[in-house]
């Protein structure tokens, strides 16, 4: 037997199947046990539906066993219950007239036809409204980009609507064996969509998990596969290769661990006006060395700029292009190549310099900005 409980109706069902609610003969007290196993939590995902529910207990052995239990402050202001009997199947009617919220459901009476009295449990149920996820992540090179979006059920539209302004983490492992990382945190927008993108080569599964709210469950999506990235072939140079970072009038030479770059300017870049006169007196920066031991420092005027190595052969596996008035390659800031072996790096703002074992001694510091090398690959 179901029941969607009304108060009012509640008894005439009993009475129609021979059970009145008055204490029954037997006065010397409860007879056994009569316990309702509904189910922990609750999703309402529709208008309605049937969930399995039954009774166990002393109750369930003897002729004919009615049981009722009740959601609300009393049994006259019910607002959910079932009435259950040992024809079975029973069911409670979930769906999007179902109160929300943490419940407690309340035995109002339970007998059997011998007229014995069961003593009820009181069992919890968790009832929110139902989300769902999805996740999509693609690679374009070193960098991956993830696309997450969330929907809800909405008990008052009886429909799904995006879940916008919702909390969730986008996490990632490095294979079905892998533990869970989170990656970041995130809100989702109007749509109920965020997206993101991560520099990482490796190969990677992603998921996006959605916090759960007072009324709402939370979501989880599939889980998303990237590959890892092609191989990378850093920038190699030696000898004396002359390359230009893109900033006018700047010529570097590649020498023997180490960079040197000229400037035929009375401002060069990378190095402020104030500095160059501390360093200089009121002539012009010439050149910055970066050698394995020291920096060295050039002060002159009307110094020229000219490549001194004629061909740029190097630079077309890279796909770089050619600064025409330097006749030089030009390698794009946030690269990071190699000199004889030496690693060095064209920083975020134009700026070149070479990790040397004496790095403490020649004051270069790594860029901040970024932690991977940048190269082209050959592909």
């Amino acid at each position: 037997m179901l029941l969607r409980l009304a108060a009012l109706a509640a008894v005439p069902v009993l009475a129609a199947v021979g059970i009145t609610t008055a204490s029954p003969a037997h006065a010397s007290g409860t007879y056994g046990t009569c316990e309702l196993l509904a189910p922990a939590t609750a999703r309402v995902v529709d208008s309605y539906r049937h969930v399995p529910i039954r009774m166990t207990g002393g109750c369930v052995l003897h002729s004919r066993p009615h049981a009722i239990w009740y959601v609300g402050q009393n049994y006259s202001h019910a607002q959910d219950g079932v009435v259950l009997d040992g024809s079975g199947p029973n069911v409670w009617v979930l769906g999007r007239n179902t109160p929300l919220g943490a419940r407690t459901w309340k035995g109002q009476l339970a007998v059997d036809a011998e007229g014995h009295d069961y003593q009820q449990n009181s069992p919890t149920t968790t009832v929110k409204v139902g989300s769902w996820a999805v996740l999509q992540a693609t690679r374009s090179g070193r960098t991956v980009t993830v696309d997450t979006r969330a929907v809800r059920y909405a008990t008052s539209l009886n429909r799904n609507i995006a879940w916008a302004g919702q909390r969730g983490t986008i996490q990632y492992r490095a294979s079905a064996s892998s533990t869970w990382t989170d990656l970041q945190s995130f809100t989702t927008n109007a749509g109920g969509a965020f997206r993101a993108s991560f520099d990482d080569a490796g190969a990677r599964q992603y998921r996006a998990v959605y916090d759960e709210d007072s009324y709402i469950w939370g979501a989880t999506s599939p889980t998303a596969s990237v590959t890892a990235a092609p191989a990378t072939h850093i920038l190699a140079l030696s000898g004396d290769d002359t390359f230009t970072t893109g900033q006018k009038g700047v010529l570097c030479q590649a020498g023997p661990a180490g960079v040197t770059c000229g400037f035929n300017t009375a401002l060069p870049y990378g190095v402020t006006s104030a500095q160059a006169k501390k360093l200089c007196g009121q002539t012009a920066l010439q050149s910055i060395s970066l050698t394995s031991q020291t920096w060295e420092w050039g002060c002159g005027t009307g110094v020229p700029v000219v490549p001194s190595k004629a061909t740029n052969a190097w630079a077309s596996s890279h796909n770089l292009p050619i600064d025409k008035a330097l006749k030089a390659a030009v390698v794009p800031n946030n690269w990071t190549f190699t000199v004889d072996g030496v690693p060095c790096h064209v920083s975020y703002n134009g700026a070149v310099g070479c990790s040397t074992p004496q790095a403490a001694a020649t004051g270069f510091v790594a860029d901040s900005h970024y932690v991977y090398p940048r190269g082209n690959s050959n592909n």
